[in-house]
């Protein structure tokens, strides 16, 4: 997921590639219960990994643009405000699930509101939505845009931003050192630990609290 969607960005930029991938998680939302409900539990099955392979990468691509929009400083309480934001949007996603399914709407009711919300969200990024703040992106679709981040920042907070970076852009290609991340204890220990945590919180959302 992490690889189709690096080679989207490159292709795309930051800005038309998340844009992509939010579509298509729109996309898929509202596909799930049409599918679902057409081909039973393979559809449903086809429905749910098209979903996971567009919501997968996002939190990381998130977090690797901020390297162009948050001070140094600030990053890891930036990252930290995302992985929140992340928690409290399933939570709450899973309450309102209960509350309508509880009031009588059907199940495929939950979809039609999820995929509104995040059409919500898509308008949102398009307006506001950009590459970086010294607003690179050339694309024809910004004239449409007046209002996107580049535009609204002060000159003051975009020099800031610019020269706090730790490094600056380079053309250079650089290999990924693949051998080092396989057998890093720190990848393996917070691997772990996320999947247990994801894996307690699955597990309460589905069984309930004993």
């Amino acid at each position: 997921m992490i690889v189709g969607a690096n080679g989207l960005l490159n292709a795309c930029g930051l800005f038309v590639g998340l844009l992509i991938i939010l579509a298509l998680n729109v996309l898929f939302t509202f596909a799930f219960p049409l599918l679902t409900s057409l081909f039973g539990f393979y559809g449903a099955m086809a429905a749910r990994l098209l979903l996971g392979a567009c919501q997968g990468p996002v939190t990381s691509i998130i977090a690797a643009s901020m390297y162009f929009w948050v001070l140094p400083t600030d990053l890891t309480s930036m990252y930290a405000l995302v992985n929140i934001g992340g928690g409290i949007g399933t939570a709450a996603s899973a309450i309102l699930a209960g509350k309508m399914i509880a009031a009588g709407y059907s199940w495929k009711a939950v979809y039609v509101v999820d995929g509104s919300l995040m059409v919500t969200v898509l308008i949102i990024y398009f307006i506001f939505g950009d590459d970086d703040p010294e607003g690179c992106s050339k694309l024809k679709i910004n004239r449409l845009r007046p209002f996107r981040f580049s535009n609204l920042i002060s000159e003051d907070e975009r020099q800031l931003i610019i020269q706090s970076r730790l490094t600056q852009k380079s053309e250079e290609k650089r290999s990924v050192p693949w051998k080092k991340l396989i057998f890093s204890k720190d990848i393996w220990i917070f691997s772990i630990a996320w999947f247990f945590a994801t894996f307690s919180c699955k597990f309460s959302n589905g069984h309930g609290v004993v």
